[in-house]
């Protein structure tokens, strides 16, 4: 019994906290509204929370944990009302941001995003893409903290320094010193020879303990003076 009222009283909690113009901003209501009308129930019914939940086909969408309306996977406790229309409000500004970068940035973000299965060109208009865009195995709207929000110029300028990074190491001439430092780049787990970027390896690149790509206060590492570094162990090793 107490699951069933929990799950009535996050129903209550979500369409208050979506009424909160403090958690859902007039302005972006309508782009928050698109967001939730991609959670459609079995009966083809769309989550439409302008008047209110009205159908019993609605409470089953808040009900799917394959949808996570109200849950987190595995739970069977609400989360926090304010904390899961935060998220779409945080997606609507995601991709507002998205589409006033400079086409540069947007394609560097693409890069990045549509091996993901998310098209930001278009908005996020789908159901596999909303999803794609909470996982946070994908790590594309926080930081490690679950806190910190993300910013698409962030990711831009990031993966542009990977690009700087990975552009220095194919331009090394010698062969042998090439795979000297790609071998110096296995220590930390990162093959460049092997394909495009793992999101493990793209996670170690944006550690900055690691020291590849930032230095000890965190600010950016030329990319030429990174692959220095490494060449200059490589040549201190041979010369050894």
């Amino acid at each position: 019994a107490q699951q069933a009222i929990d799950f009535l009283l996050g129903v209550v909690r979500f369409t208050a906290a979506y009424n909160n113009p403090s958690i859902v901003p007039p302005a972006l209501k309508a782009e928050v509204d698109l967001l939730l009308a991609l959670y459609v129930g079995d009966n083809a019914t769309p989550l439409n929370l302008s008047n209110g939940v009205t159908s019993v086909d609605e409470l089953e969408i808040f009900g799917k944990t394959s949808f996570g309306v109200l849950y987190d996977e595995g739970s069977v406790v609400p989360r926090d009302a304010a904390k899961s229309l935060g998220f779409y409000v945080a997606i609507v500004n995601y991709v507002n941001e998205y589409d006033a970068l400079p086409q540069a940035q947007k394609d560097i973000v693409d890069d990045f995003l549509l091996p993901l299965g998310i098209d930001l060109s278009n908005g996020v208009n789908t159901l596999p893409e909303l999803q794609a865009m909470a996982d946070p195995d994908n790590g594309i709207l926080f930081e490690l903290d679950g806190i910190t929000l993300k910013h698409p110029g962030d990711l831009a300028t990031f993966f542009g320094l990977i690009n700087q990074f990975v552009t220095q190491f194919n331009a090394i001439s010698n062969p042998l010193e090439k795979t000297a430092v790609n071998t110096l780049l296995g220590l930390y787990g990162i093959n460049l020879t092997d394909g495009p970027l793992t999101p493990a390896e793209i996670a170690i690149f944006a550690d900055t303990d690691t020291g590849i790509l930032y230095d000890e206060l965190g600010a950016e590492r030329p990319a030429q003076q990174a692959i220095d570094f490494l060449l200059g162990v490589v040549r201190f090793t041979a010369a050894y």
